[in-house]
């Protein structure tokens, strides 16, 4: 029964992933983001990539200066081979999609109920 709830939590991730993933795209391409941060990290991750590690061209001083974000680094490949925010805005649906694991398998842990946990 757990395999169940399983392949139904994995379909509502895929499900996640595809319409947000979607839902960023159209908003990307229509203009409608007014954040500046996609555009800070943005600039930042190209600056990067281009050989000025973590500096912000928006901000005129290294993005570390006000977020200690080393872990940003590991992203880097991956900005390496498709330099884009649409890939930013990907990669947040993909994280936060993803975050539904561990949060399925904690409350599957405490609460001892496979449908209670599936329903946060």
């Amino acid at each position: 029964m757990e395999k169940y709830y399983k392949k139904i939590l994995w379909l509502a991730i895929a499900l996640y992933l595809v319409v947000f993933s979607l839902v960023s795209f159209c908003r990307y391409t229509h203009f409608l983001y007014n954040g500046l941060d996609l555009a800070i990290i943005n600039n930042v991750f190209w600056n990067t990539v281009h050989g000025h590690w973590f500096w912000s061209s928006i901000q005129g001083h290294s993005y570390l200066g006000d977020h200690c974000s080393p872990i940003l680094i590991l992203l880097l490949p991956v900005y390496f081979l498709w330099q884009s925010p649409l890939l930013l805005l990907i990669l947040q649906s993909v994280f936060l999609g993803l975050a539904a694991w561990p949060i399925y398998k904690i409350s599957q842990f405490k609460l001892k109920d496979n449908s209670l946990a599936l329903g946060i």
